[in-house]
């Protein structure tokens, strides 16, 4: 009943084959710079068989600068998850761990 929306970004289909391992980062849209910093640490340690996912949803105050900017991310690295009709609040977080899942 709750997990009725579309996924309206998939991480690259490379990224999630041949993984043994798949992490998976709950994150806000505005959060560019956070997600930056944790591929620049944390990711940069991971192997070949591991994978590292940001999970996202939307938010009311998301700008345009923003949506590019994780339309951008997306290009780059695939390790974006997005369901854009759950709204980020603390109340979702439950359904945002099972859309990740």
């Amino acid at each position: 009943m709750y997990l009725n929306n579309s996924f309206s970004v998939l991480p690259k289909t490379e990224k999630v084959s041949n993984s043994t391992l798949v992490v998976l980062v709950l994150s806000s849209p505005s959060e560019v710079n956070l997600r930056k910093i944790f591929r620049e640490s944390v990711c940069k340690y991971a192997r070949t068989q591991s994978s590292v996912f940001f999970v996202l949803g939307s938010s009311y105050n998301t700008t345009e600068k923003t949506e590019l900017d994780i339309l951008e991310e997306e290009e780059k690295y695939g390790d974006i998850i997005r369901v854009k009709e759950l709204i980020e609040h603390y109340h979702n977080v439950p359904l945002k761990i099972l859309y990740s899942f």
